[in-house]
């Protein structure tokens, strides 16, 4: 299922039940990166083999996204120094502190998100958003090398 809104029914009953919004995300202690493969090519997985997103407008390490768009795309937030697991270039690692004081990790300058649009780009391993246009910019999953991976959004069914 892709994560286009389709129909009357946005946000849908499920979308409602799973992410609650107005409530932060929780930082991860010290949240471990990892390249894997994927439909895409490989690409950055974030803690418990969830991928991570980029927002294009973002620059130079500083996030645009907060208020309703941080409660569809949640900050990938840590407690502590970000780890590169399997594929991640640790020098491309980083952080920044976002307008709330919580800390959030960076790829190669990118703050780095989670998709929490619809509740089903959750599972494990699962791309449901790529080059989606939403919340005022294109969210994109993110090479090994730390750019953006430009590939157009598959369906998922």
């Amino acid at each position: 299922m892709d994560c286009s809104r389709s129909g009357s029914s946005w946000p849908s009953p499920q979308w409602r039940r799973l992410s609650r919004p107005g409530r932060r995300p929780l930082p991860i202690g010290a949240p471990q990166l990892s390249v894997r493969g994927s439909d895409y090519g490989k690409v950055l997985f974030g803690p418990g083999g969830r991928i991570v997103y980029l927002f294009a407008p973002d620059r130079r390490s500083k996030s645009t996204c907060y208020g309703t768009c941080a409660r569809f795309w949640h900050p990938l937030l840590t407690n502590g120094a970000p780890v590169a697991g399997p594929g991640v270039e640790a020098n491309l690692l980083g952080t920044t502190t976002r307008k709330d004081g919580s800390v959030q990790v960076t790829y190669n300058g990118h703050p780095l998100y989670f998709d929490n649009m619809t509740g089903e780009s959750s599972a494990a391993g699962e791309i449901g958003c790529q080059h989606l246009d939403v919340n005022g910019g294109i969210w994109l999953i993110v090479k090994p090398n730390g750019q953006p991976n430009m590939a157009k959004g598959m369906t998922h069914e």
